[in-house]
């Protein structure tokens, strides 16, 4: 499993210390700060999966940390606060972060949500890398690979746009044929596996 690199910015040692030993079981390596400063311009030069906030820090308020963080990185943030009215919840999602977990809490849940971000993180990551290397003309109904056109029959091409445009679904050989003009219906089976073949 992959270790998930975390930046925790917290100025309770005893937090940074507990939950840094109790998330390393759990593949999270958290680096923690306890001034904003240090944590912003640190951020800058390392690349990191997640960053953990809390809201009352010396020097520059959580919630305008999230902003500046959030003005240059789409990381996902979790805010750690007690801090813990509806209010201040609904103001720091709008501002940029992207779960709060209110103080006290269960490690084993902050472990959870953690994971659950990095994990939605990754997926739109992988989804945008892999839509921004095809690029469909349905005018020419023609798809484009990494800069090159591919060389596609009509029916190839019907199936191909529909994967693409469906992409993280699952689709039947029913649906596929159903979606596409090019083929007829009666024989949806054999026509879709000779094409995706």
């Amino acid at each position: 499993q992959i270790m998930i690199k975390a930046i925790l910015l917290e100025d309770d040692p005893e937090i940074c210390e507990t939950l840094s030993r109790y998330a390393k079981d759990y593949q999270i390596d958290i680096t923690f700060f306890h001034l904003p400063e240090a944590a912003i311009s640190f951020l800058d030069k390392e690349p990191f999966d997640i960053l953990i906030l809390d809201l009352t820090l010396p020097n520059m308020d959580g919630l305008e940390v999230c902003r500046k963080v959030r003005e240059k990185s789409s990381m996902p943030i979790i805010i750690i606060s007690a801090r813990a009215s509806v209010g201040e919840k609904i103001l720091g999602l709008e501002i940029g972060a992207d779960d709060y977990l209110s103080k006290p809490f269960d490690p084993r849940e902050f472990v959870a949500r953690v994971k659950a971000l990095v994990r939605a993180a990754d997926r739109i990551k992988h989804d945008s890398v892999l839509t921004e290397k095809f690029s469909i003309d349905d005018s020419k109904r023609s798809i484009i690979f990494n800069g090159e056109r591919l060389p596609l029959t009509q029916a190839e091409f019907e199936v191909l746009r529909l994967l693409i445009n469906s992409k993280g679904t699952v689709l039947s050989r029913d649906a596929i044929a159903d979606n596409c003009e090019s083929m007829r219906w009666e024989s949806s089976a054999k026509s879709v596996d000779v094409i995706i073949s």
